[in-house]
């Protein structure tokens, strides 16, 4: 699928982010364009031509269109995942709830954990906050193998350090913060994102509260995790586990909270009101099928997929020839 005029410009606004970041002093001693050029392995030339292009949609060097093959490359450099699909984003509740959130940690430089079940938009949200204020945001996903120093590592190649991996506990650590604090100097506002949270273990979640403590009014904090989640640090916190009281107090506790609510039915169908699926019975069916957003991608994908496929709409044929009917 060839890439449209609003993902190549998603892919210069990332790269000019990327450039950003990465010009620490902000004079491109640092970091320039003509630098990331070699580092993303794309002829300098072709990039002056991408940003003069930007307004007008028209990339071409030297009389030619520029391939996607291209931005595709520069895509795959910053870390940038492409939407090529038929899902779009649908600012909902919990959408905008996240936002809000992020906006207020980013801003203030303050903690802002977020709570919500499986499918209420968690991940996809991050990952479009990541788009739409790219300078100074990183989202990590917690993984549940990670150990402290594997996590410390991890977060250490998002806020771009090199040879981290090549550093003791403390001395990536010290990295970390001294990289935060250059981010804050250079007016970039820096939020760590955490999703997943509920994935990490206690010695990772040590590394995260000394770095807090050392960088706490310089940099946001969002963390994002479940409420079955939730619960089980309260208790743990209550029991004074480990050192559960002093992550809750730090990142979860007050007012600070924000509880995502549950997808409803009404959430649903003005998903696929706004796709443009009409076809009552076929609604019908979506909302009793799904409770959650995961779910209402994967299905919708399926059927969106097929319409294009047959030339058709999306009605009730469609929907039992993916489905099947019902009993």
């Amino acid at each position: 699928m060839e890439l449209t005029v609003e993902q190549k410009r998603q892919i210069i606004r990332g790269m000019q982010a990327y450039i950003t970041s990465q010009d620490t002093t902000g004079d491109s001693k640092t970091y320039s364009q003509n630098k990331f050029a070699r580092d993303a392995r794309v002829n300098v030339g072709y990039i002056d031509a991408m940003v003069k292009g930007y307004e007008t949609g028209n990339f071409i060097f030297n009389k030619v269109v520029i391939k996607d093959v291209y931005f595709e490359r520069i895509a795959a450099f910053i870390g940038l995942e492409l939407k090529k699909g038929y899902w779009q984003r649908f600012e909902t509740e919990q959408y905008l709830d996240i936002e809000s959130a992020f906006v207020e940690a980013k801003t203030g430089a303050t903690v802002k954990p977020v709570i919500g079940g499986t499918g209420t938009g968690k991940t996809f949200t991050a990952e479009e906050m990541k788009i739409k204020y790219p300078v100074g945001t990183f989202v990590m996903r917690c993984a549940g193998d990670y150990n402290a120093l594997n996590f410390i590592h991890y977060m250490a190649e998002i806020l771009g350090i090199k040879d981290a991996e090549n550093m003791s506990k403390v001395k990536v650590r010290k990295a970390i913060e001294k990289r935060i604090k250059t981010l804050y100097e250079a007016g970039q506002r820096p939020i760590l994102v955490l999703d997943e949270a509920e994935n990490l273990k206690f010695p990772a979640w040590e590394r995260v509260k000394s770095i807090y403590d050392n960088v706490k009014e310089l940099c946001g904090f969002m963390i994002m995790g479940t409420p079955n989640w939730y619960l089980k640090m309260k208790l743990q916190r209550d029991k004074k586990r480990d050192i559960a009281p002093q992550i809750f107090r730090r990142f979860m506790s007050g007012l600070k909270t924000v509880h995502l609510s549950e997808v409803s039915e009404s959430d649903v169908k003005e998903i696929c009101k706004e796709i443009g699926i009409n076809d009552r019975y076929v609604v019908n069916k979506i909302c009793d099928d799904v409770d959650n957003y995961g779910d209402l991608h994967d299905t919708i994908l399926v059927l969106q997929r097929a319409a294009a496929a047959q030339g058709c709409k999306i009605n009730r044929q469609l929907y039992e020839n993916e489905y099947g009917k019902a009993c």
